[in-house]
């Protein structure tokens, strides 16, 4: 059964591609974490939308400038051009139009659009909901909220997806053997 939260449910217009996390220097300019896997996106971006602190998208669109600095990226941002200015941006994110951000290949999905769908399984039916997609070095995590219950995390591996329907905001899981032992439930 659907709930008011699948019926208001609409795919976001534009995607986080990266997180500020700090000023840098005293011009301005920022530091921020790459959100995106896709190689080369954060160069090319010229322009961008701020997603603030507070998850509001900023009216204006603005130039940006990016360059590589380690495993981070240095962020010159237009309309930002003290370290005051800067401070006031950090957590904020930059992004991109979900049009320019292209299809992804089968079997893959953004994860915006899984945030909030029905967890499922054929064993147990509905566990709960999906609140956070955690990046782990062999697979991600899924934290799934589940109604008076703890948080269960759900390791996500090969043949653990068993079906995602977008549409419908359910995601149907073949969850670990053992898993569900572990959280007592």
């Amino acid at each position: 059964m659907k709930d008011r939260d699948d019926r208001a449910w609409q795919p976001l217009e534009y995607f986080d591609v990266a997180r500020l996390t700090a000023p840098h220097g005293v011009t301005g300019e920022l530091r921020a974490i790459s959100l995106t896997e896709v190689p080369g996106r954060l160069e090319a971006l010229k322009q961008t939308r701020l997603r603030l602190a507070d998850g509001r998208l900023e009216e204006r669109v603005r130039e940006v400038r990016l360059r590589p600095a380690g495993t981070r990226y240095l962020v010159r941002l237009e309309g930002c051009s003290s370290r005051e200015q800067a401070e006031a941006l950090r957590g904020c994110c930059l992004t991109l139009p979900r049009e320019e951000a292209g299809p992804l290949p089968e079997g893959r999905w953004y994860v915006s659009d899984l945030i909030g769908c029905r967890i499922t399984c054929s064993e147990r039916g509905e566990i709960g909901r999906l609140f956070e997609v955690i990046e782990g070095v062999g697979s991600d995590i899924w934290v799934v909220r589940r109604p008076q219950m703890k948080d269960i995390l759900i390791p996500i591996l090969s043949d653990t997806i068993v079906d995602v329907d977008l549409t419908g905001r359910r995601i149907l899981l073949r969850l670990p053997e053992g898993l569900w032992e572990i959280y007592g439930s």
